[in-house]
């Protein structure tokens, strides 16, 4: 192991990208951030915004260490920090035939490439801080400096994302070369002819996205889950959203509490292992009176689906799927389907009055405030409702993760978490076509088991763990909490997917999630909601093209869960 040498510290980021509205214009990022309001990711990931590495100098950039940096055998990675060597790779690695690439196409950094990476505002942070200290580079200053490819980012966010790439889309835009997508979009853009088909450049530089150490937990399923359409790589995962469900601690451990539980249902209070005993533990905490609510699982438009999802996936085994994948047939209006939507409707009786109209960051913010007993949530819960965050108000350190609850389907325990959204991105086929290969280098080269470990922990955004040895990480570990990552690992590999892997995956999920808000505001009873969005899904295929359809159900078979 070398010696830690004190390193120059990076020159700030500055605000070079900017936000674009969802009407087409863009707008400053200062000026984004004022027209906010609480509810922004954006706002209260508070630095994260920042939207370049302007100002950058790579001609001295550490250049008085050079490889003396590095550890012994480490072809490039960060320095200027304690256990930096962790992040740093050899030639052959996936990181390592990425810079490589870089380097031959920019002639050794001589002839510099930039590339505009569109991105959500809340990750971006990941990407343009210096972490984790000051005199650490951030990874587009460490990619500019090795690979001779600056970044300039052009921020979007999740409920505005897909409006700008229809409208790339209707304007075959080329005027940026990577595109940030999620998993159940990747269809319909791959068949607009918008995501450029990766499988060339896989081949060539050889991703460790299967890799037993470094790459993705679930190896080939999460890789199809991933970045596959119809058999094809479409896309470049750097994100985790597998569903966790978090719990305040100091209210299960509570002898009253498991005393009055036990009276009252004649069980032991504790995580609810199935839906059944879901039911009894959060009626049992919904107190209004004293602003305690049972179960805050979000229920709003776009953010609310996964919680009907899995309460269904679980009532099969290994899975129930929402297609049959020889025919195409909507399998949701059934038994299955209703009682699921039964039961996330009964749902409501347990969260917060306006729980129709809030998202994860009032979710988050309920928890952090005691609000809540448990709930359904993104893996970076844990990382966010912390000890000085706005979010949290003193309840954080009670918060502990697990698995979904399940089915005792044919008497094995079923449970399926869901993976939701998730953070993807792609070459824009639209795009000037001697900078592909660029792109798709600079995907590889972040999507890479080292350079994703180091900036998964960064609390500068959310990107959140999708590989086991990120789980073992440190700085991981310490961001996102041990008992967290640990629960990961029983969470990852029993996680099913959303509706995706179809063209029209995102019109299919519109549907459901029409009907199932239509059914939470009572314009509709839970059977008719499924029945309707059956109906609708019936519509999509037949225009969109049955045998296609199932051509691509049949490939995604690969991306469902088996572990029981």
């Amino acid at each position: 192991m070398h010696d830690e040498e004190r390193l120059e510290e990076p020159a700030e980021a500055g605000v070079e990208g900017e936000v674009e509205s969802g009407d087409g214009t863009a707008v400053s990022r200062l000026k984004f951030l004022a027209g906010a309001g609480a509810t922004g990711a954006g706002l209260l990931l508070g630095s994260a915004g920042v939207a370049s590495a302007k100002g950058f100098d790579k001609s001295t950039y550490n250049a008085h260490l050079g490889k003396r940096a590095l550890s012994r055998g480490m072809a490039g990675g960060p320095t200027g920090f304690p256990g930096a060597s962790r992040y740093q790779y050899p030639a052959d690695s996936a990181e390592g035939r990425a810079i490589a690439g870089m380097r031959r196409l920019t002639d050794n950094g001589r002839n510099p490439i930039t590339l505009k990476f569109r991105i959500w505002n809340g990750a971006v942070g990941q990407l343009n801080k210096p972490y984790p200290t000051k005199t650490a580079p951030s990874v587009a200053q460490l990619l500019e400096k090795e690979g001779g490819i600056k970044l300039q980012f052009v921020l979007t966010t999740p409920e505005n994302n897909d409006q700008k790439n229809l409208q790339s889309i209707s304007t075959r835009d080329g005027s940026f070369q990577i595109a940030q997508t999620s998993t159940n979009q990747n269809g319909d853009y791959r068949a607009a002819g918008f995501l450029r088909p990766l499988d060339d450049f896989v081949a060539k530089y050889r991703p460790d996205w299967n890799d037993p150490k470094w790459g993705y937990a679930g190896g080939k399923v999460t890789t199809a889950m991933f970045n596959q359409f119809n058999g094809e790589t479409v896309s470049v995962a750097c994100d985790g959203d597998y569903q966790v469900w978090v719990y305040r601690i100091d209210l299960f451990d509570n002898a009253k509490n498991q005393k009055d539980f036990r009276a009252e249902y004649g069980r032991d209070l504790e995580f609810p292992r199935t839906w059944e005993h879901h039911a009894q533990v959060a009626d049992f905490f919904t107190r209004p009176d004293q602003k305690l609510y049972g179960s805050v699982d979000l229920k709003s438009p776009f953010w609310g689906y996964v919680n009907w999802m899995m309460r269904y996936v679980s009532q099969g085994s290994p899975s129930r799927q929402y297609f049959n994948a020889a025919t195409a047939k909507p399998l949701i209006n059934s038994p299955q389907g209703i009682k699921a939507a039964r039961e996330h409707l009964a749902a409501m009786a347990w969260t917060y009055s306006n729980a129709l109209s809030t998202a994860w960051p009032e979710q988050y913010a309920a928890l952090g405030a005691g609000q809540a007993a448990m709930a359904s949530v993104f893996s970076n819960a844990t990382k966010f409702i912390v000890k000085g965050s706005p979010l949290d108000k003193g309840f954080g350190k009670f918060l502990r993760t697990e698995v979904a609850p399940g089915r005792i389907v044919g008497g094995r325990l079923i449970r399926r978490p869901v993976f939701y959204f998730n953070a993807q991105f792609g070459v824009n086929a639209y795009s000037d076509s001697d900078l592909h290969e660029a792109a798709y280098l600079v995907l590889q080269y972040i999507s890479g088991g080292r350079v994703s470990s180091w900036y998964t922990g960064n609390p500068g955004g959310y990107f959140d763990p999708n590989r086991n040895v990120q789980l073992n990480d440190p700085l991981v570990r310490a961001s996102y909490k041990p008992y967290a990552a640990d629960k990961l690992k029983q969470i990852i590999p029993r996680t099913a997917p959303t509706i995706l892997g179809m063209v029209g995956a995102a019109e299919y999920t519109q549907a459901l999630d029409t009907n199932l808000q239509k059914m939470l505001s009572k314009q509709m009873s839970p059977e008719k909601a499924m029945a309707d969005t059956a109906a609708a899904w019936e519509k999509i295929t037949n225009r969109r093209g049955r045998a296609k359809q199932v051509r691509a159900l049949k490939a995604q078979q690969a991306a469902w869960p088996k572990l029981l």
